[in-house]
């Protein structure tokens, strides 16, 4: 690698990962590691001022097409996450851990952060630190007949 002294294949690896990341930001969802990527063909879903909404038949959306599936959606001012939590339920709250801004996962029972272990439950309340401020919740609402979610940001 020329023009690169102390360069390794790591750094090199981390950089194109990071440029990928900046690409997929104009998408409006962020993706864990076990979430489909965007379709880039894949309009973006209409939706009314101050709200974000996905459509759960799309694959981008796949992550909540079951109870239990979670998926985490970039705003310009938030990450939130999302988990559908039945049928036609789902809780939404802020994924960026209060304590030391790392992002939070669903671990399939309670939202927690890898960085320092606090843990939220699905509405965002503490039930465990060093976090002691609970995680922003969002409001939802979904529409069975089209399978549109809403997620109100106010």
């Amino acid at each position: 690698m020329s023009g690169c002294s102390g360069c390794t294949r790591r750094a090199v690896l981390q950089g194109i990962g990071a440029s990928t990341a900046l690409a997929l930001a104009g998408c409006n969802i962020s993706f864990d590691e076990a979430q489909p990527a965007p379709d880039a063909n894949e309009p973006p879903v209409p939706c009314d001022p101050g709200k974000v909404c996905l459509d759960l038949t799309r694959a981008s959306s796949a992550m909540l097409a079951t109870v239990g599936g979670s998926l985490k959606v970039s705003t310009a001012n938030d990450t939130i996450i999302v988990v559908r939590t039945g049928e036609t339920t789902f809780e939404a709250t802020s994924a960026i851990c209060t304590h030391r801004r790392c992002s939070v996962a669903y671990n399939g029972t309670v939202l927690r952060c890898p960085c320092h272990g606090s843990q939220f439950t699905l509405e965002g309340a503490v039930v465990g630190g060093p976090a002691t401020v609970p995680l922003k919740p969002y409001e939802t609402a979904f529409d069975p007949t089209t399978n549109i979610l809403s997620i109100i940001l106010a």
